[in-house]
């Protein structure tokens, strides 16, 4: 039946996507960062606005001792948009602001300032004991691959496909 197609392609999706936020995962684990995925709480701290709503996850949280930076990655496995209604509904969604409906980029952005407002409980979080002053937290959307979009908008974050990620990581 079409539900069981639709579940099968869900389960598909799900997966391929999970692999995605794995191989960013590893790519900072090969750049010796200390690395958490699927991010929803910090010391028993649910990623909330003020009003506790949640914010969902962060699906890498990477932090580069010898930078002393945070790196609050959102990985989408995206497919390339190919007409313009495909751009259109991947700029809305992913990327773009001031929407009717917040885009990932803009909810990033949210979990990022979170982050930022903790760093002492994300190095302990890790079992860090470093002092918090000095630290650098950096968001960013990384793809799987290549896509126009953040081009054609203002999307409120850097966005890298994973092969620029690895490329910007080699340079510093």
């Amino acid at each position: 039946t079409s539900n069981e197609m639709k579940a099968l392609m869900t389960r598909l999706r799900q997966a391929e996507t999970s692999a995605f936020v794995d191989s960013v995962a590893d790519l900072c684990r090969s750049h010796e960062m200390l690395v958490d995925t699927s991010v929803r709480t910090i010391r028993g701290e649910r990623l909330a606005r003020t009003n506790g709503e949640d914010l969902g996850d962060i699906d890498v949280l990477a932090v580069d001792l010898t930078a002393s930076t945070i790196y609050a990655l959102e990985c989408k496995d995206l497919e390339v948009a190919r007409t313009p209604a495909e751009l259109d509904n991947e700029l809305r969604s992913t990327f773009r602001s001031g929407g009717a409906k917040r885009s990932a980029a803009e909810k990033h952005v949210e979990r990022i300032a979170w982050i930022a407002a903790r760093v002492s409980a994300i190095l302990a979080h890790f079992d860090i004991e470093m002092e918090s002053t000095g630290w650098v937290v950096e968001g960013a959307i990384v793809t799987d691959v290549n896509v126009m979009s953040p081009h054609v908008a203002a999307c409120p974050l850097p966005v890298y496909a994973s092969h620029e990620l690895k490329a910007m990581f080699e340079r510093s």
